[in-house]
């Protein structure tokens, strides 16, 4: 689902059908694990919204999906992801850190009673203590670049800010050449090659640098 390539028509497509089975489940409430379905249902909801999101650095191979962006539609589903995150006691981090993400592109000091800043906290708090318990290499470039990206949010130094994108690089350095990374900015899986370009464009936005 929502791979480079497919039509956007396709991607609404399986989105509206997956909406309506989830629908389904939680009326007739035939599975047994609700905060599972939850916590499936979160995933889903940020998809969605990394579909809608405008991208900062605008990727060739996306370029037949500019069109569809729309910030609105994005943090909907973003803030329907933190929903279900808080509902299904599962991590909030991603969902935080993609509204704070959605919150800057429509120019928003806040929503729903929430800023970019608090946002960027939850996330760093969260994703930084998964850190500390997951030890899967993929994740560790993606919430390193995540807490980055929310440190300089916050106010963080580019000294700090740059710390973690040397973590996320040296995660990535421990991974197979070929592997694909899913990138913080531009919400799909990325070639060595150009999340390593990302990175650099990250540093250059850096507060202070």
């Amino acid at each position: 689902m929502f791979e480079i390539g497919a039509k956007i028509e396709v991607i609404q497509e399986e989105a509206a059908a997956l909406d309506e089975a989830f629908v389904k489940e939680e009326r007739e409430k035939t599975i047994s694990d609700r905060p599972g379905l939850l916590s499936v249902r979160k995933f889903f909801e940020l998809y969605c919204g990394n579909v809608y999101l405008k991208k900062k650095f605008p990727l060739p191979q996306r370029s037949g999906f500019t069109e569809f962006e729309n910030q609105e539609r994005a943090i909907n589903h973003y803030w329907n992801a933190y929903k279900y995150a808080k509902a299904s006691g599962t991590g909030s981090g991603r969902a935080a850190y993609a509204i704070s993400q959605a919150m800057e592109g429509l120019g928003a000091s806040s929503w729903r009673g929430h800023n970019k800043e608090e946002m960027c906290r939850e996330a760093s708090a969260v994703l930084g203590s998964r850190l500390t318990q997951d030890l899967d290499r993929l994740n560790d470039v993606l919430f390193n670049e995540i807490l980055a990206l929310c440190s300089d949010t916050v106010g963080a130094s580019a000294d700090v800010s740059r710390g973690y994108l040397y973590q996320a690089r040296s995660s990535l350095r421990e991974l197979p050449n070929n592997v694909k990374c899913f990138s913080a900015l531009n919400k799909i899986r990325l070639s060595r090659p150009d999340l390593l370009g990302e990175f650099a464009l990250v540093e250059k936005i850096l507060r202070g640098s």
